[in-house]
């Protein structure tokens, strides 16, 4: 069954980069540091949307498709690290 919140996944292993494009937006994000693993079980969930949430949202440092720099969580910044700007949504 089609997932209604996420429209296509894409993963970059050498990278480690997650790209996630949303249904009700278009907008793409690309995650970046996602383990394979991760990658694995979000693309074999039942629920992608809830995935998401649980297990990518607000883990992983972003930046949308032709938007800004980076963003880093503030919870996953190392000591000392410049606040990055987030990007538009």
């Amino acid at each position: 069954m089609p997932s209604t919140a996420i429209g296509r996944i894409a993963y970059l292993a050498s990278d480690r980069e997650l790209d996630v494009t949303f249904v009700g937006s278009g907008h793409t994000y690309t995650y970046i540091g996602v383990e394979p693993e991760i990658h694995e079980e979000f693309r074999r969930a039942p629920s992608k949307g809830r995935f998401f949430n649980s297990r990518i949202k607000d883990r992983y440092p972003f930046r949308r498709w032709g938007v800004g720099p980076a963003f880093t969580p503030p919870e996953l910044r190392s000591p000392g690290h410049a606040p990055a700007r987030r990007a538009p949504h």
